[in-house]
């Protein structure tokens, strides 16, 4: 019972206000004396600009559409060989991916290095200073100093 009373002495009222409120928004925009229209009306003057600036074209370029092909000497200039930044070769071991293990969220991979099986989590140091950084389903990431190389299952 609550509820038709709340419906009745509520929500029909809101629904009433808010209806007449945008059929009075429609009406008041159409007519030019609506109650809550103040702006006044003004006559707007057409204004002149008058300006006295002289404009010269200059025509010191080369036609665009004429057959005729015009050189343009081209300055040469030496180019400097710029040699890449050496990048130290180091002697990688002999690495093989041979998979990956996955324990719940931890990554380990099997690896072999020259011929000794090992199982190692992410930034596992091996063979002297040998870290490895990375770990996808298909490769690993070893680096080393600040060399880095990619080992793809095999």
């Amino acid at each position: 019972m609550k509820n038709k009373k709340f419906t009745y002495f509520v929500l029909i009222p809101a629904v009433i206000v808010v209806w007449g409120l945008i059929v009075y928004k429609i009406i008041a925009r159409d007519s030019n004396t609506a109650p809550g229209n103040f702006m006044p009306e003004t006559v707007a003057k057409e204004e002149k600009i008058v300006r006295n600036e002289e404009y010269k074209l200059l025509n010191n370029y080369p036609d665009p559409f004429s057959i005729e092909k015009i050189a343009v000497p081209v300055k040469k200039t030496e180019k400097t060989r710029v040699s890449p930044p050496s990048v130290p070769k180091y002697n990688w071991p002999d690495i093989r991916f041979n998979g990956y293990i996955l324990n719940g969220d931890i990554a380990r991979a099997h690896i072999t290095i020259n011929g000794e099986n090992k199982i190692l989590m992410l930034n596992d140091n091996f063979s002297d200073g040998y870290i490895l950084t990375g770990i996808t389903k298909d490769s690993i990431k070893v680096r080393y100093q600040s060399g880095m190389k990619w080992f793809s299952k095999k």
